[in-house]
């Protein structure tokens, strides 16, 4: 009897956290050829994507007013790596209009990835990645004379956010590329030490797929342990696993440790 080890697929999220709670350094500035004097390079960055965003709606104006006649919202939620690229596969671009995200969404995704970053202002080092969210809104009004009118809004660009994930011992000191491959790694490698196939579970010839769910918290240790699987027993030999996992460096946003979610399936196999 073995464990059939699957493929071990990490799901990583960072929670929310709200800016005006973060203290421990400033958000991550991205600069643009055109906000180089700028005061405020956040803004300055919102307000060119905010015109070239509107440059495009003028120019598919007649195909817009056609399924929108009120407002109309466009969201970026991009990565940047450490060389000031966007990462298409971390990345994603919407016009909030399902009929309009369909036939003009990879448009619209194109004038993002066009991007020239030619610097950034607070960056931590080593350099790690940050998450950008930037939201623009737009009055539609096909009878005026300029069809569409910025608005301003609720929810203000101030920067990139700093995410790092949380750090197994031995990862310390790794970009987020590295670190997020060690920690697989690390997992996959404390699965195995450490798993035990129950008796009673040899006995009922018990086996299959146990989804586990935790948190390692902002203290790096693992916790709200939860569990779905074929038997209550399987369930248990992991929860047992994941609660011997070693306290770890927590996960942060913007320098401050959060609660960082996992998802990890583990296949019992006879």
């Amino acid at each position: 009897m073995r464990l059939k080890f699957c493929r071990l697929f990490l799901g990583f999220n960072m929670l929310s956290y709200g800016q005006d709670s973060i203290e421990y350094f400033p958000q991550e500035q991205l600069m643009i050829e055109n906000c180089t004097d700028a005061d405020n390079e956040a803004q300055c960055l919102y307000k060119h994507m905010q015109n070239k965003i509107l440059s495009f709606l003028e120019e598919n104006k007649k195909i817009i007013t056609k399924h929108s006649k009120d407002t109309l919202g466009v969201m970026a939620n991009f990565e940047v790596d450490e060389n000031l690229q966007i990462i298409e596969g971390k990345s994603w671009f919407s016009i909030k209009n399902r009929k309009l995200d369909k036939k003009l969404g990879n448009a619209v995704e194109q004038i993002f990835l066009d991007l020239r970053f030619t610097s950034v202002s607070n960056r931590k080092k080593p350099p790690i990645v940050s998450r950008h969210i930037l939201n623009f809104m737009y009055l539609v009004n096909p009878r005026a004379e300029n069809v569409f009118t910025p608005l301003e809004s609720d929810k203000k660009y101030s920067g990139g956010t700093i995410e790092e994930i949380p750090r197994f011992p031995g990862c310390e000191g790794l970009n987020e590329q590295e670190a997020r491959k060690c920690f697989q790694q690390q997992m996959q490698n404390h699965i195995k030490r450490h798993f035990r196939y129950p008796k009673e579970a040899v006995e009922k010839k018990l086996s299959g797929k146990v989804a586990i769910i935790f948190i390692i918290n902002k203290d790096g240790e693992a916790e709200n342990i939860r569990t779905r699987g074929p038997h209550p027993i399987l369930e248990k030999e992991a929860v047992r696993i994941i609660k011997l996992l070693p306290k770890m460096v927590p996960g942060k946003q913007n320098g401050v440790p959060v609660k960082v979610p996992y998802s990890i399936p583990i296949t019992f196999h006879l």
